[in-house]
């Protein structure tokens, strides 16, 4: 793989890492933190532990699963992409970063 087809490449995962990061809601966020810090989890764990309903935590944790910052260790249990998690949150930060830069210079 060439040099820019690889830079061209990471720079598409950055958007779609950020953009799922930016769309997470209050809820989704506070399963992310869940699962940080219990390890593994479940629906059942999740509705339990927020008080929401078992189909909504389902839901919850297979989009999470979807957008790459959980993984599915075993059926119904689900781990944090801690990986994936990492990656966005720098790439997010530097990005706010390189705007605050931006302002600065212009003023």
């Amino acid at each position: 793989m060439r040099v820019k087809d690889s830079f061209d490449n990471f720079r598409e995962n950055f958007e779609i890492l950020t953009n799922r990061l930016r769309r997470l809601g209050k809820s989704s966020i506070r399963i992310l933190l869940y699962a940080i810090e219990r390890g593994e989890i479940t629906a059942q764990d999740v509705a339990a532990d927020m008080g929401i309903k078992l189909n909504i935590a389902r839901k919850q944790l297979q989009r999470l699963c979807s957008y790459g910052f959980l993984r599915r260790v075993d059926r119904g249990i689900y781990a944090p992409n801690v990986r994936k998690l990492l990656t966005a949150l720098m790439l997010l930060s530097l990005e706010q970063l390189k705007k605050r830069n931006r302002k600065r210079k212009s003023s």
